[in-house]
């Protein structure tokens, strides 16, 4: 029966005798009620009718399925049950018509059976010479053995073999797929409709579905992830090398990337999130469980973890920090601007923090130790062996070095100070309280004591030299030069001016009895009636 196209624009489903035909009213009817988008008419259907199937319908490219046509022709607008019932007809005439394929004619050998009768390709018509065979379809393809199957779609046009493989379903389809070449089964499921490749890719055994994948560009493959089960997706790209892993995780939604990659085997996620650009990688392992980002962040390379965790919020860039092993977290906030490292430090353990700053390089941890709250950076440098705060101190301005010195247990400031240059144990003790400048000097070698005292301006020499105990006053005062010593002595309180003179050695107590001033508590008469 010859084909007659509607005429204007209104289609006209009684017209369809073939499957070009169909496709041509499908695409008037589409036109007739307002030219919706493909994407529109998916929305439509509800699920019954994805995008790309719904464009493929109006191309003729292979028989759709007739609840297909229907879910197109309901989502234009088409309610009349008539109307639906002329459309499923046209689709009966469509696929009577594409299910018998022309052989070129060629006269009946002795062995070709009867019209009707049955043959090893399926049932045989004879018309006028020429030989009707029914194509190879989805049904007669699942019949087959699967490597036959699989070589018969590769060789297919490319158009057929997707028709084919939508119409299988997807368990049958996907061990097809899993025979063939990797490209030519990518090159299949990319012409597929999401949702219907994403069932096949699923069934495929996930490293094979890797290997096809790989062969799918990302952005592509990101249109059938989403469809996929999320254990399915993160099977296939667990199995994909880092590299492709890599394109495929950029592609994803934030929120996909997130959960495929917290699933993936740390050592693999650390690799894929290493080859993020380190703004995703830092949102990916943001938007990760703590424990697991720590394991994630402690794969990569310290510059790469420096710019992840630099990029979080402080809370969590300190709990990343604090999972992580002692050295690997030394050496990220080594490489930490000051600001970011400080941020860290504050909000570690005690314990951790000390432990951190005391691994710095000095540079670093001087700069960072600097920039604490007193009461911080005092609490780590008391947990620091005494060399390390010398090196703490040392690097420091005279002022902070002070306030930090003086916030220490005075065994530890003592410590610290008697490992000074003199000059700058001096500086230390001007700092500090008279109380615990006492107290410090009293505990540091009588050398060096004598140093300290001799550095000090006259007035807190005096006030420490008084709060001293008495052998320990006359070992510093005997130690001063005689001018020095005449300083101090006449500074002191009459009692222990006479407790420090009457344990001076003569030559020197004589000598500095010489040069106090008359007239003051501390004159040479007063001084020779009270030894």
């Amino acid at each position: 029966m010859p084909e007659t196209a509607s005429s204007g624009l209104e289609s006209n489903p009684e017209s369809v005798t073939s499957l070009p035909g169909l496709a041509r009213e499908l695409a008037r009817l589409r036109l007739w009620h307002g030219n919706p988008s493909f994407r529109d008419l998916a929305q439509r259907s509800k699920g019954k009718l994805p995008r790309a199937t719904a464009g493929d319908l109006t191309k003729g490219r292979h028989l759709p399925r007739m609840d297909s046509v229907l879910a197109f022709v309901q989502a234009c607008g088409e309610s009349d049950p008539l109307q639906i019932e002329a459309w499923k007809m046209a689709w009966r005439r469509a696929a009577a018509r594409t299910r018998l394929t022309p052989i070129a004619p060629e006269p009946p050998a002795e062995d070709t059976p009867p019209v009707g009768m049955s043959h090893p390709y399926g049932q045989v018509t004879h018309i006028n010479n020429t030989f009707m065979q029914p194509p190879l379809s989805a049904q007669r393809l699942a019949a087959m053995p699967v490597r036959q199957a699989a070589e018969t779609l590769t060789n297919m046009d490319r158009d057929d073999a997707v028709g084919i493989l939508a119409e299988m379903d997807p368990t049958t389809a996907g061990r097809r797929l899993a025979i063939m070449n990797p490209d030519r089964a990518a090159e299949l499921l990319a012409h597929m409709d999401e949702q219907l490749a994403a069932q096949r890719l699923t069934a495929i055994p996930p490293k094979l579905a890797a290997a096809v994948l790989s062969s799918i560009p990302p952005q592509q493959a990101n249109e059938l992830l989403p469809e996929m089960p999320l254990e399915s997706v993160v099977e296939v790209v667990s199995g994909l090398p880092s590299g492709h892993a890599v394109k495929v995780v950029s592609e994803m939604s934030l929120g996909h990337a997130v959960q495929v990659v917290s699933r993936l085997p740390s050592g693999h996620a650390a690799e894929v999130v290493s080859g993020l650009p380190s703004g995703r990688a830092v949102k990916v392992v943001s938007g990760m469980s703590p424990d697991l980002a720590v394991k994630v962040v402690s794969g990569m390379s310290p510059d790469l973890a420096v710019k992840v965790v630099s990029g979080m919020s402080p809370d969590r860039a300190v709990k990343v920090v604090s999972g992580m092993s002692p050295g690997l977290a030394v050496e990220v906030v080594s490489r930490m601007s000051p600001g970011r490292a400080v941020q860290v430090v504050l909000g570690m353990s005690p314990d951790l923090a000390a432990e951190v700053v005391s691994g710095l390089p000095s540079g670093v941890v001087v700069e960072v130790v600097s920039r604490l709250p007193s009461d911080v950076a005092v609490e780590a440098a008391s947990r620091l062996p005494p060399d390390r705060v010398v090196q703490l101190v040392l690097g420091m301005s005279p002022g902070v070095a002070a306030k930090l010195v003086s916030g220490l247990p005075p065994y530890l400031a003592a410590q610290v100070v008697s490992r000074l240059p003199p000059y700058r144990a001096a500086q230390m003790v001007l700092g500090m309280s008279p109380d615990l400048a006492v107290k410090v000097v009293s505990g540091l070698p009588s050398d060096l004591a004598v140093k300290v005292v001799s550095g000090l301006p006259s007035g807190r020499a005096v006030k420490v030299v008084s709060g001293l105990p008495p052998d320990r006053a006359v070992k510093v005062v005997s130690g001063l030069p005689p001018d020095r010593a005449v300083e101090v002595v006449s500074g002191l309180p009459p009692d222990r001016a006479v407790e420090v003179m009457g344990g001076l050695p003569p030559g020197l107590a004589m000598e500095v009895m010489g040069g106090l001033p008359q007239g003051s508590a501390n004159a040479p008469g007063e001084l020779k009636r009270g030894i």
